[in-house]
């Protein structure tokens, strides 16, 4: 080949690839029309933006429902009206001794054995007034979610009582249309929405694993009660074939607050062991230690002694913090056996998770049935325990570190609100082929570190 060809050849090559320019594809919003112009979101903390033990407006305007409700307005949502708390602070609450309790906060310190790094402790502020000032005036709110909320308390008008005594919550009589009369689901239905997200039922099963299957505390919600409830909220949310989204209940085995204590996590030297076995000498069953770690020492009203040493697959509650365990005996000293307030039992963990299964089986059934997106958000959550990408950025559900969960080791940052709300997206763009964009959760405000 002359070198004349060769050039000719090499121009035609040239002017063949310029021709073939990579078409653009515009990145087009679509509601497919499905109306988003009055959405609605029902749920309980994760709903309301409930973040650090607390509601406050910062949480709230974090929630996965106001950042869903963000991006729905791309493709024709309205305004998304909060209950917001005003100030920094709010207030959170204690249900099982039904009192109020500060924000939880994080500092850099040591610990009570002079170990360097991060704690939690509760804020010295504790805003009930901002809690229980009411703003029902305002009202209906499309976010109808309430901290706490059980599906029997969707439509009982006693749930918005200033009374705590018939309410048990003060969250929802702060800014119930008409208090001890209207409930949460004539509320959001009075709306009239065009489009609601539904993720009830957390409660409903955690209040019981949060107090560590203590009876005396919180019972699980029988589940032909949860199927009632769920069952008549949806046929009054879909009355006039209204579209929706239900969620599931993720497994209390990828939340911190269940799993960031290990059941050994008592360490030794060689002499505290050995201090220890001879105080533990005439235990029965045997309790023994050793120099490193060791399992911690339970109550336990069937065992002869009336304790033991937990075992592998047992779980240990947040609120055992190391600091008790290394510096204050607990599970190890004599007169400190960890209660079962503070722990979960094989037994326990294993009618606990029976218990969701089944609530999430009707709730995908009730989903079908309706013709309803669904969201699955128990194998979410088992993805985010096992670290999950995002824009370069990998989320998990370690404590503190993880920055999707907040430091009550149960409900989610900022940043966890948002790639929550990024999983109802993608199943609603699944069930309705609509084009709604997902947001960036790095933008959104994680844990602050001091």
């Amino acid at each position: 080949m002359s070198n004349n060809h060769l050039l000719k050849s090499l121009l035609l090559a040239v002017i063949l690839i310029a021709g073939c320019k990579p078409e653009l594809k515009e990145l087009k919003f679509d509601n497919n029309s499905i109306d988003f112009s009055k959405f609605v979101a029902l749920g309980s903390s994760y709903t309301a933006g409930y973040q650090n033990n607390a509601l406050f407006d910062m949480g709230q305007q974090n929630s996965f429902a106001a950042i869903l409700a963000g991006q729905l307005k791309k493709v024709g949502g309205g305004e998304f009206l909060q209950p917001l708390v005003s100030g920094n602070d709010g207030a959170g609450f204690n249900f099982f001794l039904q009192t109020y309790i500060p924000q939880t906060k994080i500092n850099y310190g040591t610990t009570c054995n002079a170990t360097p790094g991060f704690f939690t402790f509760p804020s010295n502020v504790t805003d009930i007034v901002a809690v229980e000032t009411y703003i029902g005036n305002n009202a209906p709110y499309n976010n109808m979610g309430v901290p706490g909320m059980k599906s029997s308390d969707l439509d009982n008008a006693n749930f918005g009582s200033t009374d705590l005594l018939l309410s048990k919550n003060p969250f929802y009589s702060r800014f119930a249309t008409n208090p001890e009369t209207s409930t949460v689901l004539t509320d959001a239905v009075r709306q009239l929405p065009t489009f609601f997200s539904f993720w009830v039922g957390f409660n409903d099963i955690y209040d019981c694993a949060m107090a560590g299957s203590n009876q005396t505390l919180a019972t699980i919600t029988p589940l032909v009660d949860f199927q009632n409830n769920i069952n008549n909220a949806l046929t009054s949310l879909i009355a006039g074939n209204r579209k929706g989204v239900v969620a599931n209940i993720p497994d209390l085995l990828n939340l911190p607050y269940f799993t960031s204590i290990a059941y050994n996590a008592l360490v030794l030297t060689e002499q505290q062991a050995q201090d220890l076995n001879t105080l533990y000498a005439s235990n029965n069953p045997p309790i023994t230690f050793q120099a490193g770690n060791n399992p911690l020492v339970i109550s336990d009203p069937s065992a002869a002694s009336g304790r033991r040493q937990m075992k592998p697959g047992e779980l240990v509650l947040l609120p055992v913090t190391l600091d008790s365990i290394n510096c204050a005996g607990w599970g190890s000293n004599t007169q400190k056996p960890l209660g079962n307030r503070f722990v979960l039992t094989t037994s326990e963990i294993n009618t606990l998770r029976n218990t969701i299964t089944s609530y999430n089986n009707y709730l995908k059934t009730k989903a079908e049935e309706n013709n309803l997106a669904y969201v699955d958000m128990y194998a979410f959550f088992k993805k985010i325990s096992s670290g999950y990408p995002h824009n370069g950025v990998t989320y998990s559900s370690e404590f503190l570190k993880g920055q999707f969960f907040s430091l009550d080791g149960i409900t989610p940052t900022g940043r966890g609100s948002a790639l929550i709300a990024n999983e109802f997206i993608k199943a609603i763009n699944e069930k309705y082929q609509t084009r709604i964009p997902q947001t960036d959760a790095n933008s959104f405000p994680g844990i602050l570190l001091p």
